[in-house]
């Protein structure tokens, strides 16, 4: 995934919709998104206020629970419980590779 400043971005953008470049754009674009980045966590937090989600543990303690449900007397796997982070998107890579 390619990383490119704001400046850059707002360039390709100009170039992309045929306008020319001024040096005040960037500035005004970063200040425009830091405030929908603002907006979004405010509406992420009352969200999770609605929803009773606001307990630090929340995630943890309503996990899935056929992942962490264990019999007595069952043998201990190597991996106790596997977890994703990239939208499992690594693991789709890998069974493209194999097939």
């Amino acid at each position: 995934c390619p990383q490119l400043s704001v400046e850059a971005f707002v360039r390709t953008l100009n170039d992309f919709h045929l306008v020319p470049t001024r040096t005040t754009i960037p500035t005004h674009f970063a200040i425009a998104y830091d405030m929908l980045e603002d907006i979004l966590a405010v509406v992420n937090k009352r969200v999770e206020r609605a929803l009773l989600r606001q307990d630090i543990n929340h995630r943890l303690k309503n996990c899935c629970p056929c992942c962490t449900y264990e019999l007595e007397g069952e043998a201990e796997l190597i991996y106790h419980m596997l977890y994703c982070m990239d939208g499992n998107d690594s693991l789709k890579r890998v069974y493209r590779a194999v097939r």
